[in-house]
């Protein structure tokens, strides 16, 4: 099963992204997934991101 995140794009802020990647690499989320899967939702953030962007 494919897990998702939504993000509003409008609200999307650097400083907010790092807080959710620091919380994805560490606690109990960090021990939940493994590190592919961290990386895969770090990788769709970011690719948002990069869409919202251009």
């Amino acid at each position: 099963m494919k897990k998702f995140i939504a993000v509003s794009a409008p609200l999307i802020q650097d400083i907010e992204i790092n807080e959710v990647i620091k919380t994805l690499k560490s606690g109990w989320l960090g021990a939940a997934y493994s590190e592919e899967e961290i990386e895969y939702v770090i990788d769709s953030i970011n690719k948002v991101i990069k869409d919202v962007r251009n």
